[in-house]
């Protein structure tokens, strides 16, 4: 009889609902945003959020790959709709979240320029931009060519093949400028200072959020709650604003593939100098 007691007590035991989570992928260069802003959520709900942060290109290989996670964020449309290809995300899922602004961006010391003919006439050394690879590289190139200086600094550019390549060359000093999106550098803020590559914020790229299909073991409900959060929640309004991530809700935000890469529709006005990137710019080394 001991033992029978005992086996029901075990098999009770093992009967017990296991803690709900959520699983993201994220790209590294939003972690400042989305850490606070997911744990604000893990607060409110009491449900347990991992973050898995990685560079985009290993992000798609992760969700193609089978890790587990409800959620994808995608700091591109082109990464958004390589997942909706691969079936992984559905077309009506997708969310846009912010826009991500092509800025200058100054180093220590280096005030960033305030417009690409002021960009040819005081740049001194390297410029650098992401590869062809990357979509802030292929908009940094678009941008400098609509412009028409791109053949006055072709010979100056320098490839990076990661964001965090090209915020590393411009903390130690090895490049005194680049051009890139305003999120690739929020982790450098304390160091490097930004300013829009224009007043009327044309260049760009889309920050996206969707579900996974399929995702994890999560209710839909639970996770389609999670993403609202991220959208349209205080914590990730604030934390985009505090980025210099113009913030877009939901359906006002286009995600036409017919729109040309980088244009965005119905510009602002045109917004004051952006002051560096989370604080006051750094003496110079």
């Amino acid at each position: 009889m001991r033992v029978r007691l005992l086996a029901l007590v075990l098999v009770g035991c093992g009967a017990e609902p296991q803690p709900v989570s959520l699983g993201i992928l994220a790209p590294r260069a939003l972690q400042p945003i989305l850490e606070p802003a997911v744990a604000a959520w893990e607060a409110a709900h009491g449900t347990r959020v991992r973050i898995g942060f990685d560079t985009p290109d290993r992000l798609i290989r992760q969700a193609n790959g089978g890790t587990r996670a409800d959620v994808f964020v995608s700091a591109d449309t082109r990464w958004m709709n390589a997942l909706v290809s691969d079936g992984h995300v559905l077309e009506t899922d997708r969310r846009p979240v912010a826009f991500d602004p092509l800025v200058f961006v100054g180093a220590a010391g280096h005030p960033p320029a305030r417009d690409p003919r002021e960009l040819v006439v005081r740049l001194e050394g390297p410029l650098g931009i992401g590869n062809t690879d990357l979509p802030d590289g292929e908009l940094a190139r678009l941008a400098l060519r609509e412009t028409k200086v791109w053949d006055q600094l072709t010979h100056r550019v320098v490839e990076l093949r990661t964001p965090r390549e090209l915020r590393e060359r411009l903390e130690s000093g090895e490049l005194h400028a680049a051009v890139t999106v305003q999120s690739s550098v929020l982790l450098a803020r304390d160091t490097l200072s930004t300013h829009p590559f224009s007043p009327d914020l044309a260049f760009g790229s889309t920050i996206e959020v969707a579900p996974l299909t399929p995702g994890g073991d999560a209710d839909r409900l639970l996770v389609d709650n999670l993403v609202a959060a991220l959208v349209d929640g205080p914590d990730a309004r604030s934390g985009w604003s505090r980025a210099g991530l113009d913030a877009l809700r939901g359906p006002e935000a286009p995600t036409h593939p017919e729109r040309p890469p980088g244009s965005r529709p119905q510009p602002p006005p045109q917004p004051p100098p952006q002051p560096p990137v989370g604080g006051p710019q750094s003496p110079a080394r």
